[in-house]
């Protein structure tokens, strides 16, 4: 009896001890957060136009998009939409290349992003790329 009473405290002692160090490992992944990304497919007005976007979650959030062959818009603004709401623009640079980063540990407004969630690049009214998460 004595000896499996011993044998019951030392299995709840190591079941114990691996919960407890598993939990610093959870608060490191929650920290690091969950990164998903997306291709952005070209419109038939911008057929070279190529992107990606990026969302990361966790302790804080960042939303990423950058749209690459589009010398023809150099110099010009394109407008971000997520789920048909307008969350930034970015500048075309010479080589064609837009980029877009909002950060929440920088002080920026994030959306939230989920599955279905829809990103949409336009200059103007016209549709550049576009995706889903």
């Amino acid at each position: 009896m004595k000896n499996q009473f011993k044998y019951i405290v030392t299995l709840s002692v190591f079941v114990a001890s691996l919960l407890l160090s598993a939990f610093p490992l959870a608060q490191v992944a929650l920290a690091k957060g969950i990164t998903t990304r997306i291709v952005l497919v070209h419109s038939a007005t911008y057929p070279k136009a190529t992107g990606a976007a990026k969302y990361t979650t966790g302790s804080q959030r960042e939303f990423q998009v950058e749209v690459d062959h589009v010398k023809v818009l150099a110099g010009k603004t394109l407008n971000v939409f997520v789920d048909g709401k307008k969350v930034g623009s970015m500048l075309v640079n010479s080589l064609g290349i837009g980029h877009l980063n909002l950060d929440t540990a920088l002080g920026n407004k994030v959306p939230l992003i989920k599955a279905g969630s829809k990103v949409v690049v336009k200059f103007g009214s016209v549709l550049v790329t576009s995706g889903t998460f």
